[in-house]
């Protein structure tokens, strides 16, 4: 039994040592931040706890999930509430640390004259703050609900930073604003407005000013005088630029609206701008004058009325009403009114306001008068109306033929109408309109063509023509026959006074003769108008009968050539064998049927004629005739 003994007693010797080896390990340590911001790394400091198991404390920072290690820092890297639980030997501790992802700190600036800036942070995210102005001035640590203030040295646009820090000194996350320090709030610089649109419930507004880096506005308006109201504010400037505001939804018809802008900074300091207003413009016509009106106000210097752009001349500078007398009827006429204040801008420029451009149209219930210097020339058997007059929509053309009633036969937009005459017919012309104004002007007095007739009487030509009515009824000095060639030049002229026939005899050497009539009017003023053309050709011309029945009945017993403007003439006559039946020099004769003294059988014959005409021109005609009895 002694080794057994032996044993136990060694078993209980080591069992002791380690027990007492055991009870002198005690686990302690501390963390470098209990929370942070992710990525949040923490240091753990063990220097508090007693280690005698020989060997290095060992961490597990996930616990009980993860595993033990030696290092002493770890990161953190996702949002939650960590254990660590510290091992020495067979002896552990715990400590619980949070890693959080909040927010950048909220806080919210301030900006005076002097430049004074202020920051309050009611964020409650962090355990303090720190704030940099970042102009070299030392940081300052504040906790929540604190407000921090500051002077800059120099105007400009500044940046604030304000980083939050979790206890003992775990600095987080940061945000940074910016703000303008200016030394003294400036008066807003007010440009200009323009009423751009006119209506009782969608008109509007345009505001223009320029703004100045670094200050806040607000737009401020009165209908009618009423008290001002804000209707805009503005942000923070950021550049020196030029701005508009744009004022919807108005009663720009009836209303006058008056607008202020102020410029203000975080302290209740503020700097007014100069009232500019709103001008309603109004235009009506009545007979052949527009009347135009517009609102006034005591700063008005002066007012620049335009018509289509083009300046008018006002009663007195500061006129309110002008009438437009210059119109004509039916045309459209633009007005357009600015006004001159006399308050100015920054830069010395009188502040301006524009009314809308309002257009109108000129009416009258005046009678326009007839149309005068109706006159007809013709060329050839074209004849081509025209008249003086202005300001109608179009013309009416009225025509008489042969003295009958005149009737409607066409309209023209321009001064003049054109239409194609018969021979043998005369015409006489009225022309009426309505004018712009849909007033009818009274029927206009008669123009009548002078219509030329011409006949060949033996030997002499003989000419006769309608008196000329037209000249607004003013008489005519003298008419001029003119004699052409083919090409329609003048070969000769001969007045013959007020008459209105003339004849002369034939030259029949002259293949063409044409024949018209100028007219010339007594007041000068009027233009020479001109008849139609009589045109005579002399071209030889021979006829023959294609039948005749030489049967003794004494009826077209002889087949007989009759001729115009020819000097040699010879026939001759063929059997359908080609024998000569019939051959003769003279036109007067004629083939009274005989064949040799014997009746020509019944049938068809060919004839041949040569002849030469008044001007020695020779030809060759040929035909067939029947013989029938």
């Amino acid at each position: 039994m002694k080794p057994v003994k032996r044993y136990f007693s060694l078993l209980f010797l080591w069992l002791s040592f380690a027990f007492y080896a055991e009870a002198q390990n005690v686990p302690c340590f501390t963390t470098s931040a209990v929370k942070g911001c992710v990525p949040f790394t923490i240091t753990v400091d063990a220097s508090c706890a007693t280690n005698n198991s020989g060997t290095p404390p060992f961490y597990n920072y996930n616990y009980p999930g993860g595993s033990y290690v030696s290092q002493t820092t770890h990161t953190y890297t996702a949002p939650g509430i960590y254990t660590i639980r510290q091992l020495i030997g067979t002896s552990t501790i715990d400590h619980t640390v949070e890693a959080i992802d909040p927010p950048a700190p909220q806080f919210t600036m301030q900006s005076c004259a002097g430049r004074f800036v202020s920051a309050f942070i009611p964020d409650l995210t962090y355990d303090k703050y720190i704030v940099d102005f970042n102009d070299g001035s030392a940081t300052q640590t504040v906790s929540t609900g604190s407000t921090v203030t500051h002077t800059y040295t120099s105007d400009g646009i500044k940046s604030v930073t304000v980083t939050g820090v979790f206890n003992p000194n775990q600095s987080c996350k940061s945000a940074t604003q910016s703000t303008y320090a200016r030394t003294s709030i400036v008066k807003p610089d007010v440009i200009d407005l323009r009423v751009v649109t006119q209506h009782p419930t969608n008109g509007s507004i345009v505001l223009r000013y320029n703004s100045i880096t670094g200050q806040q506005y607000k737009i401020e308006r009165s209908t009618n005088g009423a008290p001002y109201v804000t209707i805009s504010g503005v942000p923070l400037a950021t550049a020196n630029t030029l701005e508009s505001y744009t004022d919807l939804n108005l009663n720009t018809a009836a209303n006058t609206y008056q607008y202020k802008i102020t410029s203000f900074d975080d302290c209740a300091g503020t700097a007014t701008s100069d009232i500019i207003y709103s001008l309603i413009i109004a235009a009506t016509p009545t007979n052949l004058v527009n009347t135009v009106s517009w609102n006034g106000s005591p700063t008005v210097a002066s007012f620049a009325l335009t018509k289509n752009s083009v300046l008018q001349t006002l009663t007195s500078p500061t006129a309110t009403t002008f009438a437009d007398a210059s119109v004509v009827c039916g045309t459209s006429y633009c007005y357009q009114n600015t006004a001159s204040l006399s308050t100015t801008t920054l830069a010395g420029t009188p502040h301006k306001s524009y009314s809308i451009d309002t257009c109108i149209t000129a009416i009258s219930t005046n009678i326009p008068p007839a149309v005068t210097n109706l006159n007809t020339t013709m060329n050839g058997n074209n004849a081509t109306i025209s008249w003086n007059a202005s300001g109608a929509a179009g013309y009416k053309v009225y025509q008489s033929t042969n003295g009958g009633a005149y009737t409607f036969m066409g309209m023209t937009s321009t001064n003049s109408y054109s239409t194609i005459h018969q021979i043998n017919y005369t015409y006489c012309y009225q022309v009426d309109y309505v004018d712009l104004c849909n007033n009818p002007a009274p029927k206009s007095s008669s123009t009548c063509p002078v219509m030329i007739f011409g006949i060949v009487n033996g030997t002499s030509i003989q000419l006769t023509w309608n008196t000329y009515s037209g000249y607004d009824g003013s008489s005519v000095q003298s008419y001029v026959v003119q004699k052409l060639d083919a090409a329609g030049n003048v070969l000769s002229e001969t007045n013959v006074g007020t008459g209105t026939t003339f004849s002369e005899a034939v030259n029949f050497n002259e293949p063409y003769l044409n024949y018209r009539i100028k007219v010339i009017p007594t007041n000068a003023s009027y233009p020479n108008v001109f008849s139609n053309n009589s045109v005579f050709t002399f071209e030889a011309q021979i006829f023959a009968p294609d039948i005749f029945t030489p049967n003794g009945d004494g009826a077209n017993e002889t087949f007989i050539v009759k001729a115009q403007y020819i000097k040699t003439y010879s026939i001759t006559i063929f059997s359908r064998w080609g024998e000569v039946v019939y051959a003769s020099n003279d036109i007067s004769e004629g083939w009274d049927g005989l064949d040799r003294n014997v009746h020509a059988i019944e049938g068809a014959y060919t004839y041949k004629i040569v002849a030469t005409d008044i001007h020695d021109k020779e030809f060759v005609q040929t035909g067939t005739v029947t013989l029938t009895r």
